[in-house]
This record gives C-alpha cells, sequence and structure tokens, in this order.
C-alpha cells in the first residue's frame, strides 16, 4: 500500500510493472492530508491511465480536520470533475475491500454484505456543495 504518492511519477509506475508488483500493490488518495501537508495533490490522472488500483483513506486526524472518506471524495471531484463518480467510489468501497481481503464488502452480488448509502444532492456525474451520504441499509 503506497500513501500520499505525490511524488509519484511514471518512472515509478513502470518500475512497479518491470519488477510484477504492480499486481498487488495499491495506491492509497489521501487528498485532504496532501492539501494540509503540501497544498499539493498527486497526480491522479497519471495513476488512473496506468491502471494502477487505488483507495481512497484520510490518513489521520495530525493531518486532516476529519476522518469522512465521503470529504475525501469530494475534494478529489473538485480537483478532478472529470473523474466519474463511480470510479471515485468504487476506489473507496469494492477497491479498499479488496485490499484487506474483505470480499463480501462493497459489491452488489449474492452473499454480500454492501452497505447501502444515500447520497444528497448528486446525480451521477456531480457532488453538490452540501452533497452528504446517509446509511440507509
Amino acid at each position: 500500500l503506497l500513501v500520499h504518492n505525490t511524488f509519484t511519477d511514471s518512472n515509478d509506475i513502470d518500475f512497479l510493472k518491470s519488477s510484477g508488483d504492480i499486481l498487488r500493490t495499491f495506491f492509497c488518495l489521501c487528498p485532504n492530508a496532501n492539501l494540509y501537508i503540501e497544498n499539493r495533490l498527486p497526480n491522479i490522472v497519471l495513476l488512473m491511465n496506468s491502471g494502477v488500483k487505488m483507495v481512497i483513506g484520510t490518513d489521520s486526524l495530525a493531518s486532516n480536520r476529519s476522518l469522512s472518506i465521503f470529504n475525501e471524495i469530494k475534494t478529489i471531484h473538485t480537483h478532478y470533475p472529470h473523474i466519474p463518480i463511480c470510479e471515485l467510489l468504487t476506489w473507496a468501497t469494492a477497491n479498499g475491500a479488496d485490499y484487506f481481503g474483505w470480499n463480501d464488502l462493497g459489491r452488489f452480488v449474492p452473499g454480500a454484505n454492501p452497505g447501502i448509502l444515500h447520497i444528497s444532492n448528486a446525480d451521477e456525474k456531480h457532488f453538490g456543495k452540501d452533497s452528504e451520504p446517509k446509511r440507509i441499509y
């Protein structure tokens, strides 16, 4: 699990691919901590285009105002509005479950325990300024 990734470049991705480690490596995005600590974000477009597995984290309260994954998603969405919301939600749910080996979480398949949230003031392409999640199942 590689966290923060603000200095990750294409050479790093190429190294992981050539070493064979890319398939078991996850890149954890903690954008609010990145902005708090360095006032910069990782090159998320590079990571997306290279096909690496991404998850979303919060870091800690030492470098973040909250431990809300949804706030992290909204920060990424603000800076990268072209990234599909379904992609961001996958990073925050199914990919995180994959990293921890929790194969029954984050999926809508028989026998799974997905947990369902309703996100207010949002559509399939945009979050509103006051969008908030609420667990409904």
